[in-house]
């Protein structure tokens, strides 16, 4: 992992060579982040760059601009005037905010963090997948989906981590049958400021490829968690599992923003009624605004001609074409809720069960293509966080 450096007072602190010299690191100093390319740094390699803003603006849109190029580049913004809200900093893709005057123990500890992870992601030699499902209101069949996708995932022998970020009225561990006496917030409560504590004594475990990080258990908890902790969860999860799936609330907030913005991939569930999908056209806007919307995969749910509504006529109400289509199977996904049994592992041979399952299949042809197809070359311009 290499270590750059975009910052002209850190440069001056005496002590910044000892503290990688006793890693075995070097850090190589930059004037400006296109200095980046012609250090030959590759979209495939992982680093970290800690970098000194000018301003709250500056951070924020060297965060997004690098965040859009180099997927594993960590940025580590480093503030001399109080202003960065870290808030804005980690959902523009920052891993964390130091501020001036910067004492050794912090970036020691930045640097023990950033290489545990580093080893983590080299020895299982997973890349981790992340996946938002998301919707305009409840109702909609959105956490149905999202168990039954990570069953999907993990019947092709994927690790899969489910994270349950409906923060009050989360169902995730019910639909895995399961009631756990901890979760993300007893993870926060229990570990350090930086969340530095293990994360597998507050995950339940459903089966062998199956985990779910549970939603607090009750509501008043919810109030805890910020989107700096889920991004810290995320990272801390980064190669421990091949798929990591975040079931969220069925609204737009900080803690839905920092899932999306952090995803590869993005399903929003709806339905045929005229009111669901034009909230679901507001949220694309949103989508396009943050310039998400090449990552938006739309699933019809409940699809039924009793609804009186042409998938055409939803598509043409949405602008871009229904990326899958499950029919109205009402006894089966009862009976799966009940049970909390995902109706793929239940009923694997069943229409609606098959349809998801092709569907992953068919993602991943497309992704083995693109990368065939793709031509080797070196690095273009800037960056994206780990």
């Amino acid at each position: 992992m290499r270590w750059f450096a975009i910052a002209p007072q850190l440069s001056r602190e005496q002590w910044i060579s000892e503290l990688f010299n006793k890693y075995d690191r070097k850090v190589e100093w930059l004037d400006k982040t296109n200095q980046l390319k012609n250090d030959r740094y590759e979209k495939s390699e992982y680093g970290v760059l800690l970098y000194e803003a000018r301003d709250q603006e500056d951070a924020y849109e060297t965060c997004r601009s690098l965040n859009a190029i180099y997927p594993h580049l960590g940025i580590i913004l480093l503030d001399q005037s109080l202003s960065i809200d870290i808030r804005k900093a980690m959902r523009s893709g920052a891993l964390d905010v130091l501020v001036y005057p910067i004492h050794p123990d912090d970036l020691d500890h930045v640097i023990v963090e950033r290489e545990q992870q580093y080893a983590r992601v080299k020895q299982s030699g997973k890349t981790t997948s992340y996946m938002t499902v998301c919707s305009t209101k409840g109702g909609v069949g959105k956490t149905t989906f999202s168990v039954n996708l990570a069953s999907a995932y993990a019947a092709q022998s994927k690790s899969v981590l489910v994270i349950d970020l409906d923060l009050q009225f989360g169902d995730v561990s019910m639909f895995f049958d399961r009631q756990p006496k901890r979760s993300m917030y007893e993870w926060i409560k229990d570990s350090s400021d930086r969340m530095s504590g293990p994360i597998q004594p507050y995950v339940e475990s459903y089966n062998e490829q199956i985990d779910v990080m549970p939603a607090p258990l009750r509501p008043e908890f919810a109030e805890v968690i910020t989107p700096a902790h889920v991004q810290h969860l995320m990272e801390k999860v980064r190669g421990k599992y091949d798929i990591v799936i975040m079931d969220t609330a069925p609204y737009m907030d900080d803690i839905v923003l920092t899932a999306l913005e952090h995803s590869d991939e993005i399903y929003m569930v709806t339905m045929l009624d005229l009111p669901t999908l034009k909230n679901c056209r507001l949220f694309m806007e949103t989508l396009e605004t943050l310039q998400l919307k090449n990552s938006l995969k739309i699933v019809l749910n409940r699809n039924s001609k009793k609804r009186g509504i042409a998938i055409s006529t939803a598509e043409k109400v949405l602008g871009v074409p229904i990326f899958l289509t499950l029919p109205e199977a009402n006894k089966l996904v009862f009976q799966s809720v009940n049970e909390g049994r995902p109706y793929v592992i239940s009923h694997p041979k069943a229409k609606i069960s098959r349809l998801i399952t092709k569907s992953i299949d068919q993602e991943a042809d497309v992704k083995r293509k693109s990368a065939k197809s793709k031509p080797s070359i070196k690095v273009v311009s800037a960056g994206r966080s780990n």
